[in-house]
């Protein structure tokens, strides 16, 4: 009998080894595969931020914070940082810590104040971020899949006129977990390149693509290529 009641200790403390020895294992495969995730995770961020910095264009990620009803900057390439928040002279880890968690309007009343310098974009970045949420949530609703959408965005930077070609796309995650925003479908934020096109655009009419309904123009500085619009830019020059 006592043998019995020894024979059954043993055996389930073999047991609760065999299961803390499966539990170790299982957390090391864990443990590696988020090793691996993470080292991918960090050459990806290599290659983004490469390709970032190589290209002509200004790109960068803004998140939407549903309280304050307001886009900060997630990132934003050395051309972009350098062109319209004048932070030429800092390293770009530096940039990316300085912009992060800002807003356009914060950064650019700061730039205007520091530099004392004429500079028109903040108030048009802020409308087709917002123009741009609203076609996507549109398009939620829709049951459709949110498309770009482009811009032409003509502001000043100190003495010269700067003509935009602006693509911008929404970010959706899912439902998002606020109630205060529930209506907004997950939305969380926007991603977006632009080319400097002053030159091509000061030989454009695009007055005229209103009135053909080929653009619609959002306000004095800014116009919004229709969805599914179809027409040759070089053709237009005057």
């Amino acid at each position: 009998m006592i043998n019995n009641v020894i024979f059954d200790i043993l055996n389930k403390k073999m047991k609760d080894n065999d299961n803390y020895i499966n539990l170790i294992s299982r957390s090391s495969q864990i443990i590696q595969q988020a090793e691996r995730e993470h080292k991918e995770l960090l050459e990806f961020k290599s290659l983004f931020f490469g390709i970032s910095e190589l290209t002509k264009d200004f790109i960068w990620w803004k998140c939407w914070d549903c309280e304050s009803k307001q886009h900060y900057y997630k990132y934003a390439n050395k051309k972009f940082n350098d062109k319209f928040f004048g932070l030429y002279d800092l390293p770009f880890e530096e940039q990316l810590n300085y912009v992060q968690g800002k807003t356009d309007l914060f950064l650019l009343a700061k730039y205007r104040h520091d530099k004392n310098i004429k500079h028109s974009y903040g108030d048009l970045c802020v409308s087709t971020d917002i123009h741009c949420m609203r076609q996507g949530i549109k398009q939620i609703e829709n049951g459709l899949k949110p498309y770009a959408c482009n811009y032409v965005e003509m502001g000043v930077i100190g003495t010269k006129p700067l003509i935009l070609d602006v693509q911008k796309i929404p970010l959706f995650d899912g439902q998002c977990s606020c109630p205060k925003c529930q209506e907004m479908h997950g939305y969380c934020g926007t991603m977006g390149i632009a080319l400097n096109k002053t030159d091509f655009f000061s030989q454009i009419d695009l007055d005229q693509l209103v009135k053909e309904q080929k653009l619609e123009k959002l306000d004095e500085c800014v116009y919004w290529l229709q969805p599914d619009t179809n027409f040759n830019w070089d053709k237009l020059k005057i």
